[in-house]
């Protein structure tokens, strides 16, 4: 059995993409670079949950930026205003999750 070099830096990180550098490369893997995932920060991610709130409370008020699954999921303001754009919502449970 053979562990690649992209196997042991997931090993290495635990399971998350390494930033790959030349530092981090071998001779043996010089010709083999992997595809690596920008890891965004915590902050970046809690700033992208407030402005979808922020934008589901100034478009449809709290009460929905606060549980907007059922404005997705059934015949809600969202789901309607989605509609008639021609654009398809995201699933309710997305949503929930995003802003979790």
């Amino acid at each position: 059995m053979v562990i690649t070099s992209e196997e042991l830096s997931l090993l290495n990180s635990g399971g998350k993409p390494l930033k790959y550098t030349p530092s981090l490369i071998n001779d043996a893997d010089s010709n083999y670079l992997p595809t690596t995932i920008k890891v965004e920060s915590q902050k970046s991610e809690n700033l992208k949950v407030e402005f979808i709130r922020n934008l589901l409370t100034i478009l449809y008020g709290k009460e929905v930026a606060n549980k907007p699954r059922p404005h997705l999921d059934t015949k809600g303001k969202i789901k309607a205003d989605f509609e008639t754009k021609g654009l398809k919502p995201p699933c309710g449970v997305t949503v929930e999750k995003w802003l979790e």
